[in-house]
């Protein structure tokens, strides 16, 4: 409708040029409507559930068909909050949270530091040695597989890690 005040006063009155105008508009006034409402497309738990699927690749996590809506957003929206420390333990709690919907519980099992040539006598240093080693506890009512949640995983773990996972 904000076409109309673009018109000429005569115009305006014109019933043919006033329907003219308002049907040329109409894609336009779509645009600015959804223009003006960016940031709910933006948000991962107001957007529309046609636009998940592009706010997870935006986030970086593969595409798991077999998650409800509310998991999918939730896992937009700590891929959002935790991009910038993405790999710690509380993140990686986090993250499962969001993708199983259960507290799940990231430890660091390494008790010494590791830097390589420097470590303790008798610890094993050099290429092809993982440094930290992290230990994974899920509910075993969670009915996740090991190796469902490695995969899961997968996205947040650092590659320099290596991990176990129980079920308690």
């Amino acid at each position: 409708m904000r076409i109309l005040k673009l018109l000429s006063p005569r115009w305006s009155r014109d019933p043919f040029m006033r329907e003219l105008a308002l049907a040329l508009s109409r894609p336009l006034e779509a645009w600015a409507t959804m223009i003006a409402a960016r940031h709910v497309y933006l948000d991962p738990q107001q957007a529309p559930p046609e636009w998940l699927p592009w706010l997870a690749e935006r986030v970086g996590w593969p595409h798991w068909p077999g998650l409800p809506e509310q998991r999918r957003r939730d896992l937009i929206e700590v891929a959002c909050q935790t991009w910038d420390r993405k790999g710690g333990t509380v993140e990686m709690q986090e993250w499962l949270r969001a993708v199983t919907g259960t507290a799940a519980i990231v430890r660091n099992a390494t008790d010494t530091a590791f830097v390589a040539g420097v470590s303790r006598a008798g610890d094993v240093c050099g290429p092809g040695v993982l440094a930290y080693a992290l230990e994974v506890e899920v509910p075993a009512s969670a009915g996740y597989s090991e190796a469902t949640i490695r995969e899961l995983l997968r996205p947040q773990m650092p590659a320099f890690c290596t991990y176990t996972v129980t079920f308690v």
